[in-house]
């Protein structure tokens, strides 16, 4: 039989091929860290971009040190004990490989629900319209007021910084002139949670009327009441325009969650792919959407 001398020699390279290799072991597989490499654990490194991106992603200060530091150190400690672990074949383990087939399943069903139910942000007249349909549940159940309260260290600062509220004096000016120490903005809180003292002083007060000087602890405060509340009314849309963006798009995340799920249990049971022999699960796969309303569902071969 003739043979294909091309054949013949890939066989004779590939042989070569894995000679050299275990003779080597495993050192054909181990790559050098690059240059830019601020830790390396065996054949893994980490690099300055990856940690500063990494802490971004986590909302931490990318440019503090520290923090880059304490990075590394999470980095490092988490491969060695990734390493420890497998140098002990605990990933041989049969429940040990059983639940890392359930975190990956878990990881992979919210990865694909995460990029097939995407939903974008209402508009202000979706928001709006929503609110009035659900203004029962923003209703305030207790009375509610909104303050502002500065701080000086004596009492004679805290008539001058009562002539400045009345003077509608800016927070600055207040800071450079009458030597204020702190200037706190409470919003929307119950009147109950409000200190006695200062409770005391506001209950006579108006929206816009600001308090006599009270001694608190070590310091002297002036109190200005912004805006009062009353409980049963419907907080205005503005207050709560964050909260009901949130339930808006957690419901129609839902709503396409289920529409989602609901076409792949139709695709499946028309091509067979799922069989249910057990009644209460064949009751439950019963598509309460219609067909048309819900998405086309694809599975990979």
């Amino acid at each position: 039989m003739k043979r294909n001398p091309d054949r013949t020699v890939q066989r004779v390279a590939a042989g070569v091929l894995l000679a050299v290799t275990l003779f080597a072991g495993c050192d054909l597989l181990r790559r050098d860290p690059p240059p830019d490499a601020i830790a390396v654990v065996g054949n893994d490194w980490l690099t300055r971009e990856t940690a500063v991106r990494e802490l971004h992603a986590m909302g931490v200060d990318s440019v503090d040190e520290a923090a880059i530091a304490r990075y590394v150190n999470r980095w490092i400690d988490r491969k060695l004990l990734v390493n420890e672990a497998r140098d002990l074949h605990l990933d041989g383990d049969p429940e040990t490989a059983r639940r890392l087939d359930e975190l990956e399943a878990e990881f992979l069903i919210s990865e694909l629900l995460a990029r097939s139910t995407t939903v974008d942000t209402p508009s202000a007249r979706q928001i709006v319209e929503y609110w009035k349909n659900h203004t029962g549940e923003y209703t305030r159940v207790t009375d509610e007021v909104s303050l502002v309260i500065a701080r000086v260290t004596s009492k004679n600062r805290a008539w001058r910084l009562r002539e400045g509220f009345d003077q509608s004096l800016s927070e600055q000016q207040m800071r450079e002139e009458i030597g204020v120490t702190r200037i706190d903005t409470l919003r929307n809180i119950a009147v109950e949670r409000v200190p006695g003292e200062i409770a005391e002083a506001i209950e006579p007060l108006k929206s816009g009327q600001a308090s006599l000087p009270i001694q608190y602890h070590d310091d002297w405060m002036i109190v200005k009441v912004l805006d009062r509340f009353r409980a049963g009314r419907a907080r205005p849309v503005e207050e709560v325009e964050s909260l009901v963006i949130a339930r808006m798009m957690a419901e129609e995340r839902s709503r396409r969650k289920f529409e989602f799920i609901e076409a792949l249990r139709r695709e499946a049971r028309q091509s067979g792919f799922v069989r249910i022999r057990i009644a209460e699960a064949r009751a439950e796969t019963t598509g309460a959407v219609p067909d048309t309303a819900a998405p086309r569902a694809t599975r990979g071969n």
